[in-house]
């Protein structure tokens, strides 16, 4: 167990987790949790939780990857790896970003709002078990998909795969789907100075 009082930031060089990383009591989460690895997180059979209705979980690794018994727990979720990123997720809102090469694989449980996910060089994945609403989803480098499936309703402002080569694309699929519909998210409206 780590235990982390009020907004605490916990530096690793690796780090494989296996148990819970949350408030003080038994499985109480943390306002906000920051998990900051110089290498590689590995969680197994792990918890990290932040609040669920105001907490901001931020993870920043070389790489990160979780089994199918781990789950990192918060409202905003921001993720940041040089290379490949493996999460399952019960959040509201997430951010993640591979800025090297590596692909990027999220499983949310329920509703999930994707403010931006994208992979220099990799694929693209993103499962959630609820309605589904994309800002942006991007893959820089050509010939990488992106999958991105809602066990729900799913709106889509902007999914391009293989950004750096415009029209000039050689592969790269992009696939949407969704058990309910699939309908186009309106653009944000920005002024000059981006508010």
């Amino acid at each position: 167990y780590v235990r982390l009082i009020d907004d605490r930031s916990t530096v690793f060089t690796d780090l494989t987790l296996t148990g819970f990383v949350g408030g003080l009591a038994s499985f109480d989460p943390a306002r906000n949790v920051t998990l900051d690895i110089e290498r590689n997180l590995t969680v197994q059979g792990g918890i990290v939780a932040a609040n669920s209705t105001s907490g901001h979980l931020e993870l920043a690794a070389a790489n990160i990857t979780t089994d199918g018994a781990s789950v990192f727990i918060a409202k905003d979720l921001n993720v940041v790896a040089t290379g490949g990123i493996q999460l399952n997720t019960l959040v509201d809102t997430i951010t993640a970003s591979s800025t090297t090469a590596g692909n990027i694989d999220i499983n949310e449980a329920t509703g999930l709002t994707v403010n931006s996910v994208v992979a220099k060089d990799g694929a693209i994945a993103i499962r959630a078990g609820g309605d589904m609403d994309v800002r942006d989803v991007h893959n820089i480098a050509d010939s990488d998909n992106i999958t991105v499936t809602s066990a729900g309703n799913l709106r889509v402002d902007y999914i391009e795969a293989g950004t750096s080569v415009g029209a000039q694309k050689t592969g790269g699929i992009v696939k949407v789907d969704a058990k309910l519909t699939v309908s186009e998210w309106q653009a944000l409206v920005r002024d000059a100075s981006g508010n």
